[in-house]
């Protein structure tokens, strides 16, 4: 069966082969991605015990767009509460004054409404992860997702099939809706979809008055729009400014269909509108809701990829990941949201 230097011949290896039993390869399972063992609910609620918050944020991220309760913590959630809408600024094991909240964005179908405690809605379907936030307004009909970027955010909107789809902007509230403005000012731009804000914020972190600035771009065509001015509701208006402890809003309306979800993406600056308008357009220059939700995924795991541990169950994986994506999300870096 050899050839004289001893090796094998070919007709030989075959056979062997042949004679060999088989096995089947053991399918290797792949890992669980780290950015799923966090839970974003830990330390949720209305006791002050955790004051942290349930929307998403990137690591270091300065926007943190999360869902608001009019009753709860300082952080601005209360799990058991209906929502008031989505605001794009929280800080989380918060104490003594209730800070940010800013910058509230309620969709609604039907009259818009502008009290927030008119336009509550109790909550269905809530999916919490370090990625993404969504819920369902069930008084609306209305599914709610939104992703950050670091600067920026974007919701995407599932209204109903209506012709009466409004999208709320309320600019001077803060946590638990308290009006928290020294003075405020609103500019629409209905042929483009974009909506500048402003507010001269008092009561937050320190007694100085900070300027927070906003800007908003739709993915559909607004057909109404207006702006409300310390109660007063001014249809077709694009330009409102406001003082002291005065409330100032404003609101789209548009045609919607359940097939074709409405898009926003809206970013926060301590600068300026215009560094505003360019933080957005840095972050997220397309309509890309599930770009930009990868990305996301993406960093998570790279931050959580700093520490590995193992020989613990699912359980403990989610206390501990979770532990680590709080230690991640703060201080905030807003190293260019600077002056040029």
């Amino acid at each position: 069966m050899r050839f004289k230097n001893g090796q094998w011949t070919a007709i030989s290896l075959l056979a062997l082969m042949a004679a060999s039993p088989v096995y089947a390869k053991t399918p290797v399972k792949a890992p669980t991605p780290l950015y799923r063992y966090v839970n974003p609910l830990v330390g949720v609620g209305n006791d002050n015990e955790g004051d942290t918050v349930p929307g998403p944020a990137l690591p270091g991220g300065s926007i943190h767009p999360s869902p608001e309760t009019l009753t709860g913590s300082n952080a601005g959630y209360d799990p058991a509460a209906p929502l008031s809408g989505f605001a794009q600024l929280h800080t989380q094991g918060s104490g003594g004054i209730t800070t940010y909240g800013t910058f509230l964005l309620s969709p609604q179908v039907g009259a818009p409404q502008f009290d927030e405690p008119q336009h509550l809605s109790p909550k269905a379907d809530e999916q919490v992860a370090a990625d993404r936030y969504a819920v369902t307004l069930t008084r609306y009909n209305t599914k709610v997702e939104v992703t950050p970027a670091h600067y920026a955010a974007i919701y995407r909107l599932t209204y109903p099939d209506t012709d009466a789809a409004d999208l709320v902007f309320d600019v001077t509230r803060k946590i638990q809706g308290v009006v928290a403005s020294d003075n405020a000012e609103v500019w629409l731009y209905p042929a483009e979809g974009k909506i500048i804000g402003r507010v001269k914020a008092k009561g937050y972190w320190n007694p100085a008055l900070v300027d927070i600035w906003f800007c908003a771009k739709l993915s559909v065509k607004p057909k109404a729009w207006g702006v409300v001015k310390d109660g007063t509701v001014l249809a077709g208006e694009t330009n409102a400014r406001t003082g002291t402890d005065q409330r100032l809003g404003a609101w789209w309306s548009f045609d919607a269909k359940a097939a074709q979800p409405v898009l926003v993406k809206m970013a926060v600056s301590f600068t300026s509108a215009q560094k505003a308008e360019a933080l957005l357009d840095q972050d997220i220059p397309a309509w890309d809701f599930d770009g930009v939700q990868k990305t996301a995924q993406d960093l998570w795991n790279q931050e959580l990829n700093r520490v590995a541990i193992s020989g613990v169950d699912d359980k403990a994986l989610t206390r501990f990941y979770t532990a680590l994506y709080h230690t991640a999300i703060q201080p905030r870096d807003r190293t260019l949201d600077q002056p040029d």
